[in-house]
């Protein structure tokens, strides 16, 4: 008995720290998102940037003519704030103007392999109310992942994760996979559960960093 607990156990914290990679489709690109934990996290916009939490830091690391650049997300964030934009002021600006709302829930159908159910909504566009209807799941592992994209998006804007998780997880427990009204919409493409080496999370030697300016020296504290 005391073995199958512990076969038990160690089976629930694999699954607890799973690897993941998920594959979202929008328009006629790809966002590749590798997650290990909070501190080690990718997403790939495009062939051109892409988006690295290693450790403590997070990046933007872009291609410019065959040379990998990357900038200091923290000093991004301080720059924008020093020019009066707030990047998370208007993330939760945007989700208390949508106001979405749950109208019905239809039928299940499969993508990528994933079960869902389609939900029309209702949300707030530039003063007009439009309807949508989204795919979601409430699959444990694609719930799990897409908050944890959720939360490396936050990161990336400057802490705004639980406003970004209101638009990804319409209701607690219930993720939007698909949006359903055109055709080249959002959608997930592929979901795996496998083990990403940490490699995958570092920046590369050959990487060149960026320096931002410090508004606030320069215009000397104003």
């Amino acid at each position: 008995m005391k073995h199958f607990l512990l076969t038990l156990s160690m089976v629930a914290a694999a699954s607890l720290y799973a690897d993941y990679t998920v594959i979202l489709q929008s328009g006629d690109g790809e966002q590749v998102f590798q997650y290990k934990d909070d501190r080690h996290a990718s997403i790939t916009l495009d062939k051109n940037s892409r988006l690295l939490v290693t450790g403590d830091k997070a990046y933007m690391i872009s291609d410019r003519h065959g040379e990998k650049v990357a900038m200091d997300v923290d000093q991004m964030h301080a720059m924008t704030r020093a020019m009066g934009v707030n990047v998370q002021d208007e993330i939760k600006k945007a989700k208390d103007e949508a106001d979405v709302r749950i109208i019905k829930k239809g039928k299940t159908q499969k993508i990528a392999g994933i079960k869902g159910q389609v939900w029309t909504i209702e949300y707030k566009e530039e003063g007009r109310t439009e309807r949508a209807n989204v795919l979601v799941s409430k699959e444990k592992d694609i719930v799990k992942a897409m908050k944890a994209y959720g939360r490396i998006l936050g990161r990336m804007a400057g802490g705004a994760d639980d406003d970004i998780m209101d638009f990804i997880q319409i209701k607690p427990g219930y993720v939007v996979i698909a949006t359903l009204d055109e055709k080249d919409g959002f959608r997930l493409k592929k979901f795996q559960e496998k083990k990403i080496p940490g490699s995958a999370f570092e920046l590369s030697k050959d990487t060149q960093m960026q320096e931002m300016p410090n508004f606030g020296k320069l215009f000397g504290g104003q």
